[in-house]
């Protein structure tokens, strides 16, 4: 689930840069979706290592 989501994100990131030279949406969900997917697995490595 989370490596579909990391590359439906890069792919979004991918086809953002090739829009245009600034900002725009596709870009901005592939940054959120890596640094959120990247987040949420962080969080459930440590959670792990605790428990």
């Amino acid at each position: 689930m989370f490596g579909s989501v990391l590359f439906i994100g890069r792919v979004l990131h991918a086809i953002g840069l090739t829009q245009s030279v600034g900002t725009s949406k596709p870009r901005v969900f592939g940054i959120l979706s890596m640094f959120i997917v990247l987040l949420v697995l962080a969080i459930a490595n440590i959670y792990t290592f605790i428990w």
